[in-house]
C-alpha cells in the first residue's frame, strides 16, 4: 500500500487499468538526452514534451516518433548527446491526454485515504500533501505530467543525507541518484535485486543491499 492512500489490491488494479488505458493509445517515442534542462531549452519547438528530468544532466523527450526523430537529429547535430529509449509508447507527454478522464473516473472509483506516512513526489519535487493523495484529478495527472526525479531527490537530501534503495531489479534509480546528488549528500544508495545482467543472486543482493543500510545507520531489523 502507498503509504495507506489505498491498499496494496487497489493499487494493482489502479496499475493495470493504468497501463491498459495507455496501451489504446497511438504509439509514440521517448528519447534520453545528456544535457541539462537549460542546454535543452532552446532547441525545443513544441514538436515534443519533457517526459523526465531524471538527473542533472539526464533529460527525457517524449513525443510522436518522427517528431522524436527529428528532435534526436537537431540534438545531435548541436553536440548534445542522443538515446533512443526502448519503449511503445510517449509516456508523460501529450500523447497521454485522452487516456486522463477514464484515468480519473478509475481513481474516483475507490476511497483514496489521507497519507499515513510522509513522501516525496516526483510529479512536483516536494512532499505529497493531503489534497493532492486524495485527487483522483492529481493521480490522472500523474501520467501525463513530468517526472522531476531530480528535484525529488534534491529536496530529500535537503533535510540531511539520506539511505536510499532502489526497490526492484537494476541499478537504473542508483544511478539517477548518484548523479545528483553529492557524495557527502548521501548515507548510502543499495539497490535490491540485480538487473537484466545477472551480476549477482538475488540473495546476495539482498544482503548488500542490507549490509550497506546498516553501515550507513539504518536500524535493520535482522
Amino acid at each position: 500500500a502507498l503509504a495507506g492512500v489505498f491498499d496494496f489490491e487497489t493499487g494493482l488494479r489502479l496499475m493495470a487499468e493504468r497501463g491498459r488505458l495507455m496501451q489504446q493509445m497511438p504509439p509514440g517515442a521517448m528519447l534520453s538526452v545528456r544535457a541539462t534542462q537549460d542546454a535543452l531549452a532552446p532547441h525545443l519547438d513544441g514538436s515534443v514534451d519533457l517526459a523526465a528530468a531524471n538527473a542533472p544532466k539526464l533529460q527525457v523527450l517524449a513525443g510522436p516518433a518522427d517528431a522524436i526523430a527529428a528532435m534526436a537529429e537537431r540534438l545531435e547535430a548541436a553536440g548534445l548527446p542522443t538515446r533512443a529509449l526502448h519503449t511503445s509508447h510517449a509516456f508523460h507527454s501529450r500523447m497521454m491526454d485522452p487516456v486522463l478522464p477514464a484515468l480519473e473516473a478509475a481513481f474516483a472509483a475507490v476511497r483514496l485515504n489521507p497519507p499515513n506516512a510522509p513522501w516525496v513526489t516526483a510529479v512536483t519535487g516536494a512532499p505529497i500533501t493531503e489534497a493532492e493523495a486524495t485527487s483522483p484529478a492529481w493521480w490522472a495527472a500523474q501520467a501525463r505530467r513530468p517526472v522531476l526525479f531530480a528535484r525529488a531527490l534534491a529536496r530529500l537530501a535537503a533535510d540531511g543525507s539520506p539511505a536510499l534503495l532502489e526497490v526492484g531489479a537494476g541499478t537504473t534509480l542508483s544511478t539517477f541518484a548518484a548523479q545528483t546528488l553529492p557524495r557527502d549528500g548521501y548515507a548510502a544508495i543499495a539497490h535490491s535485486l540485480p538487473g537484466p545482467d545477472r551480476a549477482q543472486e538475488d540473495d546476495a543482493a539482498v544482503a548488500a543491499a542490507l549490509g550497506a543500510l546498516w553501515s550507513a545507520g539504518v536500524p535493520v531489523d535482522w
